[in-house]
């Protein structure tokens, strides 16, 4: 079963100004949750197809990148988009590489946050038993003063 043609191409435009990066498109289009791009690539499994972008998608892309014709988006006539040289993100991040950059960082931001957060769970029980070696250490000390 073939993808529809507008699921590809959104595709393209995913490939072309989030790197292939599902989640990262859809946090550019503001569209809620990375899930509803990312379903449009999966077959249904109670339709047994392929769904098609929901309206609130296409309006979502067409009032984040200027340059995106909805002809050629919902219908795929006139200008193609991927012809064009140059893309515009209206929230006015073009993905150079200081948006690369960004992107990098927020994930290394998230994953530096789980570290964080296993090193805690990891280190809970060990502070917690040296506090209590070193309070009976003085305690101790104390006596013997």
């Amino acid at each position: 079963m073939n993808l529809p043609d507008i699921n590809e191409r959104i595709k393209s435009l995913i490939d072309k100004h989030a790197m292939g990066n599902k989640s990262r498109f859809a946090d550019m289009c503001n569209i809620g949750s990375s899930f509803k791009i990312s379903r449009l690539f999966k077959i249904d499994k109670r339709s047994k197809n392929y769904p098609v972008a929901s309206i609130d998608i296409i309006i979502a892309i067409a009032n984040t990148f200027e340059n995106v014709d909805l002809n050629w988006l919902v219908l795929g006539k006139e200008n193609d988009v991927l012809n064009e040289p140059t893309g515009y993100y209206k929230k006015e991040e073009k993905l150079s590489i200081q948006g690369k950059i960004d992107i990098l960082v927020k994930q290394n931001e998230k994953l530096l946050k789980q570290n964080d957060d296993i090193i805690d769970k990891l280190n809970r029980p060990i502070i917690k038993e040296a506090l209590e070696r070193e309070k009976a250490r003085t305690k101790k000390e104390n006596k013997q003063s």
